[in-house]
Formats: C-alpha cells, structure tokens, sequence
C-alpha cells in the first residue's frame, strides 16, 4: 500500500505539514485595551464616590459640632484614660524614698505580729551566714561535696 501525499501546499511549493494562517495581535491588544479603560473607569468612578462621601461626612459633622473619626482637631485635646503624671519628679521620689525604707528597716509584717520585715543586706548576710550546709569556701582540692541531710534520695548519682 502507497501513502497519498498531502493535496495541501505552502507559498513556497512544498508540501504543507504546518498550520497554514498566523495569529493575529489585534485581539490580545483589543482585550488589553479594554482592561485599561475599565480600571480606569473603575478608578474615576471610586474617587467620585470618596469625594461626595467625603462633603456627606464633613457636613454631617459640623451639624454634629465635633469632628468624625480620622481627622486630627486643631487644639491639642487630652489624652484618653489613663493619663500620664502631670505632678512631675514630686510622685516617684515618694515612691522611691517609701520603697527605700521598706528594704532598710525593720518592722512588723502583718497585724499579728508573726512576720517580721528585716532589711534585705541584713538577711543576705543571715542566708550566708547559715550557709544551708554548703560551704562558702572551696576546700583546696576544689571539690565540694555536699552533707549527706542535704543530698537528693534517689534519682540519677
């Protein structure tokens, strides 16, 4: 059996064996050019309605006598709750002199007269001092071994 060659012919004589027509730009463009003029539009269209919402907002708030959120008053009003110190230094140096006498005096900590408030470099001399059955020095091999009453019962050597 023979195979018939192709009837089809390119401008060039031969056999065609390709498509035989180009693609033309006109439509890609004519799509591009019409997504153009439509964000265009879209966008004149958003900043007519900003502007007429805009006089609507600025209108409704001169009736109202106070300004809509957003905008910046021209006075300088108050800080919202809560606000800062305006008595100055006179506060924290009460506060810092009231702190500095409860860490160096002694008093009572409570109405029952159990608890006792001492001044914090007498109890870290008292904590050393008591040590908690470490030594305070190092032995001159620099081992330390703890007593046998404060080792852990158990659990990993």
């Amino acid at each position: 059996m023979a195979s018939t060659p192709p009837t089809s012919s390119n401008s060039h004589g031969g056999p065609g064996r390709h498509e035989t027509f180009e693609l033309s730009p006109r439509g890609p463009f004519m799509f591009l050019l019409v997504l153009g003029l439509a964000l265009v539009v879209i966008c004149v269209g958003l900043a007519i309605v900003d502007q007429y919402l805009a006089r609507f907002r600025d209108s409704s708030a001169r009736q109202a006598n106070e300004l809509p959120p957003g905008y910046v008053a021209q006075a300088h009003p108050a800080p919202p709750e809560p606000r800062l110190e305006t008595t100055g230094d006179a506060v924290i140096t009460a506060v810092r002199a009231r702190d500095q006498k409860i860490l160096t005096t002694y008093a009572w900590d409570d109405d029952a007269r159990t608890l006792v408030r001492i001044p914090v470099d007498r109890a870290i001399d008292l904590v050393v001092a008591a040590g908690n059955g470490v030594p305070t020095t190092l032995p001159a091999n620099g081992l330390v071994v703890a007593p046998s009453a404060t080792r852990p019962t158990g659990g990993a050597p």
